[in-house]
């Protein structure tokens, strides 16, 4: 499958060439040439690498770069491109997540170079990181320290349903899903996740599967274990997904 590449830049001659030297290599190609197009179009589009350019009509193009990010709900890596290299201006780009920064004029190669390393870089990620939303946080507390016990997972707890939501981002990769809180049910994470671009795949850890598996049964990505089962039955079930490479 070809990668995808969202490019935003106003210079339509230089947005052409670059997308026509790309397609050529083999890449998919989207360009935008304003702020605003370009995050409808990260969003429809759903790219693997989005290049900015700094200057862009309206708005500039490091302020966009964590909406970016949530509109196409995954770790997206951007490489930032700029005349100007000055350390402000860097350091801005960095600070709101840059994967890396291009100054122009730049060769076709060295965007390519930048693109495959970002790819990788997105493949090769170190940590999986995993949200655990229960409301027994006794039991929140046990899961998080021995699935904290494997090498490079990070897990993080939500006790309630609100903070779940506020706490699903594009960073995550398994979510562990208790289904009955004393203000709702993990059905409303389900159907949150919905409303989403892209989907994370999500363990149902309850004592009550006969209750709730009718209401999810036709999601994909949703798995269910026992709460009376093994942690060790869990972290197999977690590394099959990891393994998978379910997203």
């Amino acid at each position: 499958m070809a990668v995808k590449v969202l490019l935003i830049e106003d210079n339509k001659p230089l947005s052409e060439i670059l997308k026509n030297s790309l397609e050529e290599e083999g890449y998919e190609v989207e360009t935008a040439f304003t702020a605003e197009e370009g995050l409808e179009k990260a969003e429809s589009f759903l790219p693997d690498v989005a290049v900015v350019d700094v200057k862009l009509p309206h708005r500039d193009g490091i302020s966009i770069m964590n909406e970016l990010v949530y509109r196409t709900f995954y770790p997206l890596p951007i490489i930032v491109v700029s005349v100007i290299k000055s350390e402000a201006v860097v350091h801005d780009a960095f600070l709101f997540g840059a994967f890396s920064f291009l100054k122009k004029p730049f060769s076709v190669e060295e965007l390519i170079k930048e693109i495959e390393r970002a790819v990788k870089d997105v493949k090769e990620r170190k940590y999986k990181r995993i949200l655990i939303i229960e409301d027994d946080l006794a039991l929140a507390e046990i899961l998080k320290d021995e699935l904290g016990k494997e090498e490079n997972w990070k897990v993080e707890i939500a006790e309630n349903l609100k903070k779940g939501k506020d706490l699903i981002s594009p960073v995550l990769d398994l979510i562990i899903l208790d289904m009955r809180f004393p203000k709702g049910e993990g059905t409303e994470i389900i159907k949150f996740l919905q409303s989403k671009p892209r989907w994370i795949p999500v363990i149902i850890f309850t004592a009550y599967k006969e209750e709730f598996f009718p209401k999810v049964k036709d999601v994909e990505g949703v798995y269910f274990m026992e709460k009376d089962g093994k942690v060790e039955d869990l972290k197999e079930k977690i590394k099959e997904i990891f393994e998978g490479g379910q997203r």
